[in-house]
């Protein structure tokens, strides 16, 4: 009877180990595929935004910025109608780049993989920064996860910048 009785011990204490074990890899497994799903997203908008600023990068974005500037850029919108075709291009690839690079934030944001405090500051600036420009150089919110637009239209709003609809698309502006 007492190898019977220590024998079922032994059994118990092995069951509860693999219980544990069990446990253990499936809180490994949730947690990598937290990571692998934020790395993704964090590879693909990198490449997109990498692909964007090189093409802005390749012209004179400062010498575009610099026209931009002296007639008005950041205060007045229409300090981007002087522009040519091919420097409005240039700025709006490298505002969409921007703008992919602070919504990749926003994601990253949403499952906790940044703290509190950029995600709380620093977003917020990067898109009063962006916002009026977007719209001044046709750059749109398309494409964008329905949740990225509504932060984008709440901080529109506070700050008294026009919002893109819902789904991402600029209101028609007034003639």
């Amino acid at each position: 009877m007492g190898t019977e009785t220590l024998h079922k011990w032994l059994t118990l204490v092995a069951n509860i180990g693999v219980l544990i074990g069990l446990g253990l890899l499936i809180y490994e497994i949730r947690q990598n595929s937290e990571l692998m799903s934020a790395e993704i997203h964090s590879v693909r908008a990198e490449g997109k935004a990498s692909r964007q600023m090189s093409l802005a990068n390749e012209g004179e974005i400062a010498t575009i910025l610099a026209k931009a500037t002296v007639a008005g850029f950041p205060e007045s919108p229409g300090a981007f109608a002087g522009l040519s075709l091919e420097e409005r291009i240039r700025l709006r690839l490298m505002y969409t780049a921007i703008l992919e690079a602070t919504a990749n934030w926003h994601v990253q944001c949403q499952r906790k993989l940044l703290n509190e405090e950029t995600c709380a500051t620093t977003q917020r600036v990067q898109l009063i920064q962006i916002v009026p420009v977007a719209r001044a150089v046709d750059v749109d919110f398309v494409g964008h996860t329905p949740s990225f637009i509504k932060e984008v239209q709440r901080i529109a709003r506070e700050e008294g910048f026009p919002a893109p609809n819902d789904d991402g698309t600029w209101p028609e502006q007034s003639e």
